[in-house]
């Protein structure tokens, strides 16, 4: 299967390292303009951001569909980006909490193979298994949520439909005879019988 891969130039800064949120969106919007008038984005990375130390910022070929996954605006601003584009600044998560701001240069894209895990990292296991932990926990939800709404639910016993009525054959009545008996009233014996 092939994949449309990005490289990019990753300018990260987290909120612990510049005091606070507020002070890490000015420095890093500070930064986008400093790259936007000229500067070495790669040296901006190195003496400011949380990429590792002599990266510049670069990543390895990232595959688009992951990073949808991990930040879904951050895969819109790249996937409508030509190489050279420069992203808006853009809140950083990790694991669905707000570390910091990003910022990223696409450098190069490519359409081929999807990168193999490397199945010896603990961390490709760690994450794997948090992945599929959450993949199971959310499919046990939905199946509980659907068995409940399906418990819950009322099903209508033909309170929608029309009342229905057995057909009864009309009967032409004679007048009663005076020395008859009542429908279903108990006969009584002639006089002299005993009961």
């Amino acid at each position: 299967m092939r994949e449309r891969q990005v490289k990019l130039t990753q300018l990260i800064l987290v909120c612990d390292q510049h005091d606070g949120p507020e002070a890490t969106l000015a420095l890093t919007e500070e930064l986008r303009e400093r790259v936007l008038a000229g500067e070495d984005m790669g040296q901006l990375c190195e003496d400011y951001g949380a990429t590792p130390r002599g990266s510049h910022g670069a990543s390895k070929w990232i595959p688009l569909f992951s990073l949808k996954q991990l930040n879904k605006e951050l895969h819109a601003a790249i996937a409508e980006a030509k190489v050279g584009d420069l992203s808006p600044v853009l809140r950083y998560e990790h694991e669905g909490k707000h570390i910091g701001y990003i910022c990223v240069r696409v450098d190069d894209f490519q359409v081929g193979p999807l990168p193999q895990p490397d199945i010896a990292d603990r961390d490709y296991h760690r994450n794997l298994r948090a992945r599929l932990t959450k993949e199971l926990e959310d499919q046990r939800l939905l199946t509980g949520l659907s068995e409940l709404a399906r418990s819950a639910f009322v099903w209508p016993t033909g309170a929608l439909e029309p009342e229905r009525r057995p057909a009864t054959p009309s009967v032409a009545t004679a007048p009663p005879d005076a020395g008859a008996q009542p429908q279903g009233a108990p006969a009584t014996p002639p006089a002299g019988s005993n009961p």
